[in-house]
């Protein structure tokens, strides 16, 4: 029989949540032992360092990513990163172990008081009654952690992935869709559904009781010409119920309930959810083979309703065009037909086009129960949950890219294009707005002409965007004479001419370096372009501090002659960022990354994490030494699991920032510096390969050595910088 675990798993596949970073406990071993061969572990050697990787993989892939802690004392070391995951809009799904629930009441050995433990840094946390609410729980944390953009908590006792799973659907949608206004993809999907229903309904409750929704309920339940059913326990009405079509109350009785919507093979859900009872009684709510699709604008219903599908949006307009957009039922014209104008003006060219015949979502207990597709059987189609589900990258995925990497079936009888059903075609339904926050790569770049973002980036319309992707900086950014003439840096012209003659303005990096082969993510897109960044001011030449020594500023001048434009910066070096501002401009998304809240301890977990997510896009972390203390114990992962960053710390042997607050504040700082510390000898004791470097033209030749393996590394490499420190600090 199926356990609360094996449930769980069907979860997290659905959603794409198929790699996990943990440090675990005993609290986590009965998850984690055994665990199938399509889910993939990620181990970190501190809390810290497993929630900072996984922020950099959310951030990667804009999608959830999956954090395991163990009871108290994980959670507690983790509670500064989850505060940086939420300052940096994140989404995390975080179960948190906890003691056997036997007897929790008194309190065992390692029992943990958990709900409050991370404060307000959560956007949810939730404590499942039974061990079988677990499940439901944890897809509910995939929609809190999106719709909330930061880590969404699940408290999970030890003994609980061992009971009985219920034998019935998630109470969580399997696809939710949110928008600020009717979106035509969400509107598109649940029309199929309508159309390719025997025999549908509505119910509809308290939130649809407006004149819009009821007019544009009223129209599409004529459309339709099904019965329309208010739900149980409604406060308020949500239909005209002298309406002919008009069908009752729903009783509160599952049993009952059940009873009732037995006819129906569609439920479509309006304003209410789905659905309220009393008392308690076993079994699903609705027959098996009948669908869910619940449209509301409260994100609560929508993250605990057990549906197909799932639209958070205002209503009037949404169920206005869904009228709209289904074709009549019976061969006959409404009572009332919606108004001659036909289609409502288009929002966007494919919303205006016919709709091509797609196929339908699978029920939401079929598709759990579907079982993964051979990846020898000539099908390129997935499943809509894989398509609306798949992580993004940079570049839309290929349907075949998502299939292969995943080995997901399509539900059954799902996007049959014989189906003659009026649903988008993949390209829409890859290229639809996801929320009101993330635009379809179309509709975002539409506008240039280019179909991906790596398109775009490298279409002859990117020669006409200078100052958003060429330029070495905008017009407010300071030149490098600016940045650093105010500290008495000394000036000799030739910018970045080493001692030795090399010229450090050369790019050895080829275009479009060598893809990463990666177990965990194959299906990134490479980048293409490998343009180098244009040289740094001649202000920064030769400037080396007191007796020859480097200086910050002058290494990044260095970075900034030879990275390629893709590089992704993470930064962690408070000392120094002004300068890496005016030095390193971001020049692609996600060209720079840094802590939104400021605390230390982020860039080298988030590089780490973000390589893994996009291992095609060179990554280098720009790191203090004080700073690469926080979680340098993230080198380990990054040297296990094959991650290629470069870590550039600069060692200037103490917190330069604190001792030039201290002098700025009128005191001395009482705290000593740290000179003794080796970050490359602690990086090699972690198994992390790692060099010093003193002089500039070790600095050239170490860069030289490096830059062109950043597209096709698999391992990391830390170079430790001997600088000076800098004498001022102006934020």
């Amino acid at each position: 029989m199926p356990t609360v675990r094996d449930a769980t798993f069907d979860v997290l596949r659905l959603h794409g949540l198929t790699t996990m970073f943990a440090n675990p406990g005993s609290t986590e071993v009965p998850f984690l032992t055994d665990l199938p061969e399509d889910l993939h572990f990620v181990l970190a050697l501190h809390e810290g360092s497993v929630v900072g990787a996984a922020t950099g993989w959310a951030i990667a892939r804009d999608e959830p990513a999956l954090v395991l802690l163990h009871t108290t004392a994980g959670l507690g070391n983790a509670v500064g990163a989850l505060a940086t995951a939420r300052a940096n809009r994140a989404p995390l799904v975080v179960l948190v172990g906890q003691q056997d629930r036997r007897h929790l009441a008194q309190e065992p050995f390692l029992a943990g008081r958990l709900e409050g433990l991370a404060g307000d840094y959560p956007v949810s946390v939730a404590v499942p009654a039974r061990a079988q609410d677990v499940p439901g729980a944890v897809g509910r944390a995939v929609h809190a952690a999106r719709a909330g953009r930061g880590p969404a908590l699940v408290i999970v006792p030890m003994d609980d992935w061992a009971e009985p799973a219920e034998d019935l659907p998630v109470p969580a949608p399997a696809v939710l869709r949110r928008a600020t206004t009717a979106d035509p993809a969400a509107v598109a999907e649940v029309a199929a559904l309508a159309a390719r229903a025997r025999n549908p309904a509505l119910v509809v409750g308290a939130g649809a009781d407006s004149a819009d929704t009821w007019a544009a309920l009223t129209a599409l339940a004529e459309r339709l010409n099904c019965p329309v059913w208010q739900e149980p326990f409604g406060a308020r009405a949500g239909f005209p119920q002298d309406h002919r079509l008009f069908a009752g109350h729903l009783p509160a009785a599952r049993a009952r309930l059940r009873e009732a919507l037995a006819p129906y093979d569609l439920l479509l859900v309006v304003g209410a959810p789905f659905l309220r009872q009393y008392p308690y009684g076993q079994g699903p709510l609705a027959g098996p083979g009948t669908r869910v699709a619940v449209v509301t604008d409260d994100p609560d219903e929508a993250h605990r309703a057990p549906a197909d599908l799932a639209v958070v949006t205002p209503l009037p307009d949404f169920c206005d065009r869904l009228a709209r957009r289904v074709p009549p039922r019976d061969g006959r014209e409404p009572d009332h037909a919606p108004p001659p104008t036909g289609e409502l003006a288009p929002h966007s060219e494919r919303e205006a086009a016919e709709p091509p015949n797609s196929g339908e979502l699978a029920p939401h207990s079929e598709r759990e129960a579907a079982e993964p597709l051979n990846s020898g059987e000539a099908v390129n189609v997935p499943s809509v949950p894989d398509v609306l589900d798949a992580p993004r990258s940079a570049d839309v995925l290929s349907v075949r890219e998502v299939l292969g990497s995943r080995g997901a079936s399509p539900a059954p009888g799902a996007l049959d294009s014989s189906a003659g059903v009026d649903v988008p075609s993949v390209p829409d339904a890859l290229d639809a707005p996801r929320s009101a926050d993330v635009l379809s790569v179309r509709e975002g770049l539409g506008s240039r002409g280019a179909s991906t973002v790596s398109d775009t980036l490298n279409s002859p319309a990117a020669a006409d965007m200078p100052t958003a992707l060429d330029t070495p900086r905008s017009a407010k950014a300071l030149s490098v004479r600016e940045a650093l003439g105010s500290r008495g840096a000394s000036t000799v012209p030739g910018a970045l001419n080493s001692p030795a003659g090399v010229d450090a303005s050369s790019v050895s990096s080829a275009s479009g370096g060598p893809s990463v082969p990666d177990a965990l993510n194959p299906t990134t897109p490479p980048i293409t372009s490998a343009e180098p960044t244009p040289p740094a001011s001649p202000a920064v030449a030769n400037s080396p501090g007191s007796g020859g020594s480097l200086r910050a500023a002058q290494v990044l001048a260095v970075l900034a002659g030879r990275l390629p434009v893709e590089t992704v910066i993470v930064e962690e070096t408070p000392s120094s960022r002004p300068d890496l501002h005016a030095l390193l401009p971001a020049r692609r998304p996600l060209g720079f990354l840094s802590a939104a809240m400021g605390g230390l301890g982020f860039a080298m977990p988030a590089a780490v994490g973000l390589r893994m997510g996009q291992p095609r896009r060179p990554v280098v972390a720009v790191v203090g030494d004080g700073s690469s203390l926080y979680q340098i114990q993230s080198l380990w992962t990054a040297a296990h699991y094959g991650v290629g960053v470069v870590f550039v710390v600069l060692a200037n042997g103490r917190y330069a920032i604190m001792d030039r607050l201290a002098e700025q504040h009128g005191g001395k700082a009482p705290w000593p510096a740290f000179g003794e510390v080796s970050v490359s000898g602690m990086a090699v004791a972690l198994g992390c390969p790692a060099r010093t470097v003193t002089r500039y033209p070790e600095l050239l030749a170490a860069l030289d050595e490096i830059v062109p393996t950043l597209y096709s590394r698999t391992e990391p490499v830390v170079l430790e910088v001997v600088v000076v420190p800098d004498p001022e600090f102006r934020p």
